[in-house]
């Protein structure tokens, strides 16, 4: 199985909430200003993914996340991987933005 279809899994489970990283209102040399810099940010960053019929599990995914307010790249890296039932396997990944993208 290939990644690919991990990665709307992975986007199903993240909270993503909008965010403002402007500064907001300023002034420079006596010229009122505002500054906006709208982006999105991980709220829930954990993703369990069922891999019993896997035949391998990849140790990273990446992938995009895309709302109305933009897009955010993300990066999920394998933390463990369980057992819960005797036929179940879940592999379990934490989630971060991708900055490198």
């Amino acid at each position: 199985m290939t990644p690919e279809p991990y990665v709307d899994e992975i986007n199903e489970q993240l909270e993503v909430e909008p965010v403002d990283n402007g500064i907001g209102p300023y002034e420079f040399h006596g010229a009122p200003g505002y500054d906006s810099q709208p982006g999105l940010d991980l709220v829930i960053n954990v993703a369990e993914i069922d891999v019993s019929d896997a035949d391998d599990v990849p140790l990273s995914i990446t992938g995009t996340y895309s709302a109305e307010s933009g897009e955010l790249p993300w990066i999920a890296r394998l933390n463990s991987v369980v057992r819960p039932t005797k036929r179940q396997v879940l592999a379990r990944y934490e989630v971060e933005v991708n900055d490198a993208a």
